[in-house]
């Protein structure tokens, strides 16, 4: 894992596909992994049109997600869509 990170707070954030394109993480979007420690993603969203699809409202990462103590609530993906709240190509850990 990497090391902890700061809190973060990332709100009301939008990724929009082009043409028939696909949206990554509305909030974070990721090539690698990552930590969140008491952190917010809340209210983002991944707009895909016609023909593209959608991953990650809140966050999208190819690697791995790691989230203690945070809060990832209220994301959309829409369009052809995939994980409202998180899409993750690889492992997940979340504690609370």
């Amino acid at each position: 894992m990497p090391s902890p990170a700061t809190a973060v707070t990332v709100s009301n954030c939008v990724a929009a596909a082009v043409g028939t394109g696909d949206a990554l993480g509305g909030g974070i979007a990721s090539n690698d992994a990552i930590e969140l420690h008491f952190s917010t993603i809340s209210g983002n969203s991944a707009q895909a049109n016609a023909g593209g699809y959608a991953y990650g409202g809140g966050v999208f990462t190819r690697y791995g997600l790691y989230a203690a103590y945070s809060t990832i609530s209220g994301n959309t993906a829409t369009g052809f869509g995939y994980g409202g709240g998180a899409s993750v190509l690889g492992y997940a850990q979340v504690y609370s």
